[in-house]
């Protein structure tokens, strides 16, 4: 069972909970399920409010979510289900013979990758000393874009990140592209009042009003510019080019939209 630093304050995001939920599901008979529930001290979990079975999916929609509520902050609960279906169930059967994720491991490998895992030599692990979970920068990151009416930006954001999980890389890098060129012009045109298409010309834009400092500026230039490259070419993106962008540019974003004022608060 995990344990230690290497599992601080963890928490799987909703999405990396329903797949998890999902593969589970498949990968196990219902007399399975009971031993599986059993060695996880989740035993009356997968029942319903009336107290009785429903289907698989259903079981373990509900064991997930047990074992969430179990340990919020450290998430051990959880991963101790993700180590059995990963290391023991499907054991030889996560990575291809390539080096790949197989069909049926990629979607739960991807968004373990933006919950700050991956998977090494057979076993799941951190992949940073105490993982910082992407997952909750990318729900705050959508709130505050719906919530200041950024509509355009967070379509292709929620398309980068969907891409991202199914495991269509250029896809998702060539949305998260489009992403940043809206959200850039768009911040710029209403703080400023001028209009324009160039992500660029509006990164100056906002350094100019005072908005941003020139370093904050470079290092959106530099993302920019990293955006534009090998972004929606096939056979050009990497799991870990792509996983760079999604990381950077949630972070980003989150760091421009705090310090940029919603006009539409002020009084």
């Amino acid at each position: 069972m995990p344990g230690g630093s290497d599992w601080y304050s963890t928490r799987l995001s909703n999405r990396t909970q329903a797949i998890l939920a999902d593969c589970v599901s498949r990968a196990y008979t219902h007399t399975e399920l009971d031993n599986l529930f059993q060695r996880l001290d989740a035993v009356g979990a997968d029942e319903n409010e009336w107290g009785s079975r429903g289907n698989k999916l259903d079981r373990c929609h509900n064991v997930v979510a047990a074992l969430t509520r179990r340990d919020p902050e450290g998430g051990t609960a959880v991963l101790a289900l993700l180590r059995e279906l990963l290391e023991v169930k499907w054991e030889s059967a996560v990575i291809s013979a390539t080096g790949k994720p197989t069909p049926r491991a990629r979607p739960l490998l991807e968004a373990l990758r933006t919950d700050g895992f991956e998977f090494v030599n057979g076993r799941l692990v951190s992949s940073t000393p105490a993982p910082v979970a992407v997952a909750p920068e990318l729900s705050l990151l959508e709130h505050e874009l719906l919530r200041r009416e950024l509509l355009v930006a967070q379509t292709h954001y929620r398309q980068a990140v969907d891409s991202f999980t199914e495991g269509r890389l250029e896809a998702s890098n060539g949305q998260l592209r489009s992403f940043l060129e809206d959200l850039t012009t768009s911040l710029a045109e209403r703080v400023t009042g001028r209009a324009g298409s160039d992500p660029r010309g509006a990164v100056q834009r906002l350094r100019n009003g005072g908005y941003l400092d020139p370093d904050e500026a470079r290092v959106l230039e530099g993302l920019i510019g990293v955006s534009n490259r090998n972004g929606a070419h096939s056979g050009l993106s990497n799991e870990e080019e792509a996983t760079f962008r999604l990381h950077f540019t949630t972070a980003a974003a989150r760091y421009l939209l705090a310090r940029i004022d919603d006009p539409s608060s002020q009084p």
